[in-house]
């Protein structure tokens, strides 16, 4: 036969047990919707940057020292290439 002081020792990790296990899973169910708006924000963030790389690229690409010099290419501006001859014979 157990002693009674072994049976409210069982008992006792068994409450702790359990009421560890509850105390657990209802933070755990509390963190999932700080970390859904965490990694919303920080997507919303990586798609502002890829944004602001893309125009910082297409608004280099716009600058006058990008001038097509290969007069075969179809996007050859002969004015934008007589401009860019006279600001480079004045440097």
């Amino acid at each position: 036969m157990t002693s009674p002081v072994r049976n409210v020792a069982r008992w006792s990790a068994l409450s702790f047990g359990l009421a560890y296990g509850f105390w657990h899973n209802k933070s755990l169910h509390n963190a999932v919707p700080e970390k859904q708006a965490k990694f919303e924000y920080d997507h919303k963030v990586d798609l502002i940057n890829k944004a602001k790389a893309a125009y910082a690229k297409k608004k280099d690409a716009e600058q006058p020292g990008s001038v097509i010099t290969d007069p075969e290419n179809p996007a050859f501006d002969f004015e934008k290439f007589i401009t860019y001859i006279e600001q480079q014979e004045k440097h």
